[in-house]
């Protein structure tokens, strides 16, 4: 009925800290895709979880890539994609479940992940959802096809919800169940992943913009990468201008032409 889907870069104390009970139940079939963790979290989670399904990827596909990989299996009904950092146990998940099973005609349906949107106000329409936790529909997530591979990193769930909207599809939250997304903790934190991290925001933001004819006013793509460089030249916090700087050379790459093909 239900497999889970898991992306690990890096991500062995996290996913034993959030979801151990959640793979150690045994209820669910877990497929985690390590994307080459330099750490070796892969082998690690692989010994500590034999009920798993792991994927090694050879290298880093990005967050996208790396569910596809695991999506292109999925033989049960419902899929869920988890962020390594939520803190999710088996009867969330079991509640997420039979919501689904009771509404079935939609694309994705999320809990709330953020105390704003815990509201216990039921089943909402929205637009989009957040990508720390989507349960897809796989039969309608076939035909709207899976994440675009040209995303490394950031805006693929955003990019998704927009093409499953356009074709009428819906995607809901489930505004009465709570997991609790920790954000930023999904692996092992470095100045050269944080850079990266920010450097392929820049390249995203751009590109979705482009891709979906939204790059005019403010989303202009010329103008967003302006705007990160006055921001990095004006700011007089260390880490913002650092931020700002690899938005700006991740949006300017992709003006120039380059691929979204820097690897954490």
């Amino acid at each position: 009925m239900l497999t889970i889907v898991i992306v690990s870069y890096n991500s062995f104390t996290t996913i034993t800290h959030c979801l151990d009970e959640l793979i150690t139940s045994k209820q669910f079939s877990i497929m985690i895709v390590d994307n080459a963790s330099p750490d070796g979290s892969g082998q690690k989670l692989a010994l500590k979880y034999p009920n798993i399904t792991l994927i090694q990827l050879p290298e880093n596909l990005g967050y996208g890539s790396a569910a596809n990989r695991a999506l292109e299996h999925i033989d049960t009904k419902y899929s869920l994609l988890l962020n390594p950092d939520v803190l999710a146990n088996s009867q969330l998940i079991n509640n997420l479940l039979s919501s689904a099973c009771s509404l079935k005609n939609f694309t994705v349906l999320s809990p709330a992940t953020e105390k704003a949107d815990f509201v216990k106000k039921g089943v909402v329409d929205k637009d989009w959802t957040l990508g720390a936790a989507m349960l897809f529909n796989m039969e309608k997530l076939r035909k709207v096809g899976f994440f675009d591979e040209n995303f490394f990193l950031f805006f693929e769930e955003t990019d998704l919800c927009y093409r499953i909207k356009s074709i009428g599809e819906k995607i809901l939250l489930d505004s009465d169940i709570y997991i609790e997304h920790l954000e930023g903790q999904s692996s092992t934190p470095s100045n050269k992943v944080e850079y990266l991290k920010y450097w392929h925001y820049g390249w995203s933001e751009v590109y979705f913009n482009d891709k979906h004819d939204l790059n005019k006013g403010k989303k202009n793509s010329l103008r967003v990468v302006l705007t990160c460089l006055r921001k990095y030249l004006f700011t007089l916090s260390i880490s913002k201008k650092a931020s700002y700087k690899a938005r700006f050379l991740g949006g300017l790459s992709y003006l120039r032409g380059f691929s979204s093909n820097k690897r954490l």
